[in-house]
């Protein structure tokens, strides 16, 4: 009488995605031992399709953040099925602002760039440039401005909204001094009059 073989076991590792909503997580199998051997790796979606079929490689890439099934068939047809979850990182939402606009003495205004999600370690670029600076305080002077963000693992996004900087309109004053004179001695009837616009 021959003794049933021991339980088919083996030890599932993963890698998660890196970038929101980005394939790149990965599954592998290893030290698989029991039933007959000859083993084969299936991966499955949790109450959905097949992903992989049956293969020998103990690997399985490619993979974007959701729940799996790892099934393992020897060659008895006999299975252990392992669920796995490959996860991501939140979704890098970027926006700006105006903290220092322009006045009459400051020329350029200061704007921050706030993110969160992914990964943190956050790098900041300016629309049209091509070099990312761990500030993310930017002084500009007008103009319309877009802004980008990466994170540590170079996962990027782009700020939700533009950013336009107003130029402070230069004081124009009239002064009018048409009515400018006395008319008699020792009257105040002079007048003086003062029209501004801008600023």
């Amino acid at each position: 009488v021959m003794s049933p073989p021991a339980p088919i076991a083996a030890t599932v590792t993963k890698t998660d995605v890196k970038c929101f909503s980005e394939r790149g997580g990965s599954i592998t199998v290893s030290g698989t031992t029991g039933g007959s051997g000859n083993y084969t790796y299936e991966l499955w979606e949790v109450g959905g399709a097949q992903i992989y079929g049956a293969q020998t490689s103990t690997t399985f890439t490619g993979l974007d953040a959701r729940e799996y099934n790892v099934k393992i068939v020897d060659g008895w047809n006999c299975d252990l099925t392992i669920p796995v979850t490959i996860d991501e990182p939140q979704e890098i939402k970027v926006t700006a602002s105006i903290v220092s606009p322009t006045t009459c003495l400051q020329t350029q205004a200061t704007i921050q760039v706030t993110a969160t999600g992914g990964s943190g370690g956050y790098q900041y670029q300016l629309g049209g440039t091509t070099t990312y600076t761990t500030s993310n305080l930017f002084t500009l002077p007008p103009g319309t401005y877009e802004f980008y963000v990466q994170d540590v693992n170079y996962c990027k996004s782009a700020a939700s909204n533009k950013v336009e900087v107003v130029a402070v309109q230069t004081v124009s004053l009239t002064v009018n001094t048409a009515d400018a004179f006395v008319k008699c001695n020792g009257e105040a009837t002079a007048r003086i009059t003062f029209s501004a616009t801008g600023g």
